[in-house]
């Protein structure tokens, strides 16, 4: 393809920052009186070229990824991938047909916060992605490759960790590809070998990280898994490039190989490392951490003591869901179960309420019982913001406010019905403000026996200011970014995330890492 432009009269050119050409064959100036070039602060320089930026449309070959679906991802690491119609080799249904709307901000002519429809909510949730174009002839109307992002600690914080749950520097994931005409002589995995491994390899040329399959077919899972791990913390968001190799470029010299490879894949990750203030810049933390304390309510309601405790019956491992579920987003948590009481003695994180009226079954004048203020009458605890907010006055009393500023979490093994239906029961809740329309949420949540392992992951995350994933009401939040399908009316097509009702939940959304971070200290 050539191209001749003819003009009758001058052309200026004004560029703010560089301007590169690159040509795989001469470029030649011509002038019928001078050809002058200056350059105000090093004149000129001459030597070898640099390589031109590889092509980011993707035409041949896609190489996409996605978390194992074994069972042996539990959301030890934060991966947020859009989800689309992977052609069977994915689980997980695509998100443009689960999103069911979202928060919009409001355009000066109306209050309205919400989308008008779920495509425009979907048109959103793309811009939350970075993205690469994709043209082919054999799918015209798949036009995006959408970037996932990914979060790993650096090794020296897993290995320092004295967790039972450590935050994982290693992420496995499997490989999906996608050829169209032509089978590339190679697909290579292109990273900076300062802060990364895939498969024990550095990634240079003499120990490459390669893509087995790369025969024409349309997507399909091919089976391998790679291993990434991240060796150094880094302060500026890092990318793993995968780049084709077209047919017979491998047989040419090393320069025009890099010249003719494509960009055919991409993974993103955020920054992991910490910087201290220097000067006027303010300290950076990318990573974060949180107090939580695990408080086991003693209560005698009606002459029988109990205690709530944690990890046991069908809340088995919940603890451990909680701080994976965190570590997404980079977040470690100390989770405190013993502390210092008045005498100077370590003892268990209890609050006993066992001779606290409040919390015991009254009686009216003919000995029938009624409510009390935070028990019902069947003795039953009675739901509502009131009482985390009494139980951690309590608390902070018996504690002198040590942790005040840490996240509180109460146990109970007791039955809490539901306000609005007795036939039905709360799990737990977070507490939460109003102001105005706005619900706030605060760092507290109450537990109960009938709790499940994901129960406490999902009410401290409410506490962090997390929404459901599913629409309650009307949005008018920003944080409520995107709403999709209520697991309890549309189970097949509501989401994996710990926000959500659906029964097998342990994923969290990069723009819900944001949220969590921006709510910790």
């Amino acid at each position: 393809m050539s191209r001749t432009r003819i003009v009758k009269g001058k052309i200026t050119e004004v560029i703010e920052k560089d301007y590169n050409i690159f040509s795989e064959s001469d470029i030649i100036d011509n002038a019928a009186e001078i050809v002058g070039e200056k350059g105000e602060k090093s004149g000129l320089s001459y030597g070898k070229p640099d390589v031109p930026p590889p092509s980011t449309t993707l035409i041949n070959s896609i190489v996409e990824f996605r978390t194992k679906q074994d069972g042996s991802y539990t959301g030890e690491f934060g991966f947020d991938w859009l989800r689309i119609d992977d052609l069977g080799a994915t689980n997980e249904k695509a998100y443009v047909d689960c999103i069911e709307g979202g928060y919009e901000l409001p355009n000066g002519r109306d209050r309205n916060t919400e989308y008008e429809s779920k495509a425009e909510a979907f048109r959103a949730l793309e811009t939350q992605y970075l993205q690469l174009p994709i043209r082919r002839t054999s799918s015209p109307t798949t036009t995006k490759y959408y970037v996932p992002w990914l979060n790993l600690y650096p090794e020296s914080v897993t290995v320092a960790s004295t967790s039972v749950v450590k935050p994982s520097c290693e992420a496995e994931l499997r490989v999906l590809v996608d050829v169209e005409n032509e089978e590339p002589d190679q697909i290579r995995l292109v990273f900076d070998k300062n802060y990364f491994t895939i498969d024990g390899k550095d990634g240079t040329d003499a120990n490459p990280v390669l893509v087995t399959d790369k025969a024409i077919g349309t997507k399909r899972d091919t089976g391998q898994i790679i291993k990434i791990k991240c060796i150094n913390e880094f302060a500026r968001r890092q990318e793993i490039l995968v780049y084709g190799y077209p047919k017979n470029s491998l047989s040419k010299p090393l320069a025009e190989q890099l010249v003719l490879r494509k960009v055919i894949g991409k993974i993103v990750l955020e920054p992991n490392k910490n910087s201290p203030a220097a000067g006027k810049t303010a300290a950076v933390k990318n990573r974060k951490n949180l107090n939580v304390v695990l408080v086991s309510v003693i209560v005698n309601i009606n002459g029988s003591p109990s205690s709530g405790v944690f990890d046991a019956g069908f809340a088995s491992g919940e603890t451990a869901i909680f701080q994976k579920g965190l570590y997404q987003a980079l977040i470690e948590t100390n989770l405190i179960k013993r502390f210092a009481s008045r005498s100077g003695t370590t003892v268990n994180a209890t609050l006993d309420l066992s001779a606290v009226p409040l919390f015991k079954i009254h009686k009216d004048s003919r000995g029938n019982p009624i409510d009390s203020t935070y028990i019902n009458s069947s003795g039953n605890i009675k739901s509502g913001n009131a009482l985390l907010v009494e139980l951690k006055r309590r608390f902070h009393i018996l504690t002198a406010n040590k942790y005040v500023n840490d996240f509180i979490v109460f146990s109970f093994d007791e039955t809490c019905p539901h306000p609005s239906d007795p036939t039905l029961v709360i799990n737990g809740f977070a507490e939460a403000t109003h102001a105005g329309t706005r619900l706030i949420f605060k760092k507290s949540a109450a537990l109960f026996k009938t709790r499940r392992d994901t129960t406490l992951p999902h009410e401290c995350m409410h506490g962090l200011g997390l929404f459901h994933t599913h629409k309650d009401g009307a949005i008018n939040n920003p944080d409520q970014n995107f709403v999709f399908a209520h697991a309890r009316t549309n189970a097949n097509s509501a989401t994996d995330n710990i926000m959500s009702y659906r029964q097998d939940r342990s994923t969290t959304w990069h723009w819900q890492w944001k949220i969590l971070k921006r709510n910790i200290r």
